[in-house]
């Protein structure tokens, strides 16, 4: 389960139920992948709604209302979560081969 707090009080929160919990490294990563590339290039015609809302922010983001900064996190989110395993997994494989050289 996931619980997200809102505000500066534990009192307001929001419990999400996971049906599954993600154990080993090959779920987590395939799991992530699904999200991108489903939740993360969605929809997929004429292009993926992620690519034209950061060719919009990179060419100064005129006219860009808080919905659509609220959609380029939410389609940002899975890329996000990917980028996040990889580093962890780097910094823990770097860290591991640390501690067997050392030893």
């Amino acid at each position: 389960m996931i619980c997200i707090t809102f505000g500066c009080s534990a009192e307001r929160y929001l419990c999400i139920p996971i049906p599954f919990e993600v154990k080993n490294r090959k779920q987590r990563y395939t799991v992530a992948l699904l999200l991108c590339l489903t939740l993360g290039l969605a929809p997929f015609v004429p292009e993926p709604h992620l690519f034209g809302k950061v060719k919009w922010v990179f060419g100064g983001a005129e006219g860009m209302a808080p919905m659509d900064w609220f959609d380029l996190a939410m389609h940002g989110a899975p890329f996000l979560y990917l980028i996040y395993l990889l580093m962890s997994d780097l910094k823990t494989g770097l860290t591991a081969s640390k501690g067997k050289k050392s030893a």
